[in-house]
């Protein structure tokens, strides 16, 4: 997507797009979809290509704040209907010496991640603190997620709550 789309409706559209995509596949009343991308000074980063883009993306990102946004779809497939949101946390990224990123990189726990890093992986030790929703940063708002299969009406357990990194 254009520069000219805020990331926010980015990260709506990606997931509404994913859900989308499969919808004529089967015959659902909600299909859940996510997905997350990284704002920081202006650029979006999504997952890498490869090692040299990871290197890139987390260049980019340490030793500053990023907004880690995720969007999320509910769609049925069967009706149409759809709800979209998102949800935005904020990562203070420590800075990072050549040395952790190259074992960084060299581990592959960059792959498939948007940012390049997993703050559920050994990357949580690149994270100075956040705020917001940990689960968003993980790749799915819990708290997001639970709040809008209640408004579609498939009211279910509260999602559990994390706390921040401090």
């Amino acid at each position: 997507m254009g520069a000219d789309v805020p990331a926010v409706q980015q990260a709506e559209a990606l997931s509404y797009f994913k859900a989308r995509s499969i919808a004529p596949l089967i015959e659902s009343e909600a299909i859940l979809a996510a997905d997350t991308i990284v704002s920081c000074d202006g650029q979006v980063f999504g997952k890498p290509i490869d090692r040299r883009d990871a290197h890139r993306i987390l260049a980019a990102l340490a030793g500053k704040p990023q907004e880690v946004i995720t969007g999320v779809t509910l769609l049925s497939a069967k009706s149409g209907r759809r709800m979209i949101a998102h949800d935005v946390t904020t990562v203070w990224m420590r800075q990072l010496s050549e040395e952790t990123l190259d074992r960084y990189l060299d581990s592959g726990e960059w792959t498939g991640k948007a940012g390049a890093y997993g703050i559920q992986d050994r990357a949580d030790a690149f994270v100075e603190r956040i705020e917001g929703s940990f689960t968003n940063v993980v790749g799915l708002p819990m708290e997001l997620v639970a709040s809008m299969l209640q408004a579609w009406g498939m009211p279910g357990q509260q999602s559990p709550q994390h706390p921040s990194k401090t």
